[in-house]
């Protein structure tokens, strides 16, 4: 069977692939022969064959400058055994003279000569950069030629250390673009090592404007500790720090370093801002709401120190929001009664009483809150009918407290509240003993004869008046 019709019938036998291998080897010039046999024998593993077939082929066309065979063959023994890696670089050498700008193959010998541990460092370098230098005089890609500039840099830098030179070459990489990672990451180290902390600064700068967003957070960082630490500005610090919040607003490493920075600095305003931005962020758990008030707490500190920032108005409203948070808080409570009661704001005084009345279980601190509302209304704001349940709540508790059962008495006979007025009389009656029950008895049966028209109430008063005092004129009348 000829072999283009076994390659017809049964293109993946054995029998057509030795059919293959045959006919490259009486004519190893042939390319299409090559392009089939040679990826086969490298699946196979058989490197061998790939080196005394592909050999002899790519020397066979070498004459020709058909730079491919050497091309193909140099590849497939580059990713083979060690011991083809003389033949595997001669040809790659070869197809590279033909043409020293492709890209593949440029590759391929700097990876293949990068490994060769028959050199040294020296000497792999001069010529891995002999190969990359060729290749950029005669390409027309921009791109392939920044990144063969790049990585000669990197052989200067990482393969021999020499700086000097390494510098040189990155700052070519950088005049033609600024933002190559490799070239500022080869000045973030070597500025590191001069110990020249502005310029290091200012590369990391230009990094924190190219990195990724999962990276940012992190140069911001370093910027922020080298600011602090070895260029020792606090101002630089703060504007790092920002930014990492900016980055991640819950960065606890950031915000701290924030808040000293602040205090130390005097920047009032801004911590309060910071503190204010770390309260928003809590949720409403009973933990979080106790660190809202430790931080309110801390603002607080701020508003009320007159070498910080004094501003009474200010510490009363972070009192309020801490009573918001916490209205059981005591401290926050008692210091705004005494801040009301000292600038005579006396609805407000109120509010915040009843607000302690609402979270208050001891009998007797109950009282003297009623007392202290009552009397407010009373004699600060004139207004009787507001006072009116806090001494009703008084005698609930208290029923025996003659002062305030004549103190309602006399504001429901100003507001002729009859009904009432007559239930105050009788629990003062109550109270009452011996002659001084007279007068109050006559209030009662003149006020149940003529207002109320109680007569079976005024009856009983008017008796127990004649009980009292025989000669009393309304009773005998």
């Amino acid at each position: 069977m000829g072999l283009d019709v076994l390659l017809t019938r049964e293109p993946d036998s054995e029998e057509a692939f030795t059919a293959l291998r045959n006919a490259l080897a009486a004519d190893p010039s042939d390319p299409l022969l090559a392009r089939r046999v040679i990826p086969l024998l490298a699946l196979q593993g058989d490197f061998a064959a790939v080196a005394s077939l592909g050999g002899a082929h790519a020397l066979a066309t070498a004459v020709a400058n058909r730079p491919a065979a050497a091309k193909l063959v140099g590849l497939t023994l580059a990713g083979g055994p060690p011991e083809h890696a003389p033949l595997a670089r001669e040809l790659l050498a070869k197809a590279l003279a033909a043409d020293p700008a492709d890209a593949e193959t440029v590759d391929a010998l700097d990876g293949h000569v990068s490994r060769d541990t028959a050199l040294d460092a020296k000497a792999r370098v001069a010529a891995i950069r002999d190969v990359l230098q060729a290749a950029r005089r005669v390409t027309k890609s921009r791109p392939d030629e920044r990144r063969w500039l790049v990585r000669e840099g990197e052989l200067l830098w990482h393969d021999l250390g020499d700086m000097d030179e390494a510098e040189k070459v990155f700052r070519r990489v950088r005049a033609a673009d600024p933002r190559d990672m490799v070239a500022l990451a080869f000045f973030e180290d070597d500025l590191n090592r001069r110990q020249d902390w502005k310029r290091l600064h200012a590369v990391l700068a230009q990094k924190l404007a190219v990195v990724p967003k999962e990276q940012r957070v992190a140069v911001a960082l370093e910027m922020a500790r080298l600011s602090e630490n070895q260029l020792q500005s606090a101002e630089m610090a703060v504007e790092a720090y920002k930014r990492v919040l900016t980055e991640e607003p819950t960065n606890e490493v950031a915000t701290e370093r924030l808040l000293e920075l602040y205090r130390t600095t005097h920047k009032w305003h801004a911590l309060i801002e910071l503190l204010n931005g770390r309260i928003r962020r809590f949720g409403d758990s009973i933990a979080e709401n106790e660190k809202k008030v430790q931080l309110l707490f801390q603002i607080i500190d701020i508003y009320q120190d007159p070498d910080k920032l004094r501003v009474e108005e200010m510490v009363i409203q972070t009192y309020n929001r801490i009573v918001q948070v916490s209205p059981t808080n005591a401290t926050a409570l008692d210091s705004l009664a005494q801040r009301y009661e000292d600038a005579s704001r006396w609805s407000e005084l109120v509010q915040v009483l009843q607000k302690k009345i609402a979270t208050t279980t001891d009998i007797d601190a109950l009282l003297d809150l009623f007392h202290q509302v009552a009397d407010l209304y009373l004699s600060k704001m004139s207004s009787e009918s507001q006072a009116i349940p806090f001494l009703e709540r008084i005698l609930e508790i208290d029923p025996s407290n003659l002062d305030v059962v004549r103190r309602l008495r006399d504001i429901y006979k100003s507001k002729h509240n009859l009904e009432r007025l007559y239930a105050t009389y009788l629990a003062e009656l109550e109270l009452t003993d011996g002659a001084r029950r007279e007068p109050i008895l006559t209030e009662l049966a003149v006020l149940a004869t003529d207002k109320l028209h109680w007569n079976e109430e005024a009856i009983r008063h008017w008796e127990a008046l004649l009980e009292l005092s025989p000669k009393n004129e309304k009773a005998v009348t």
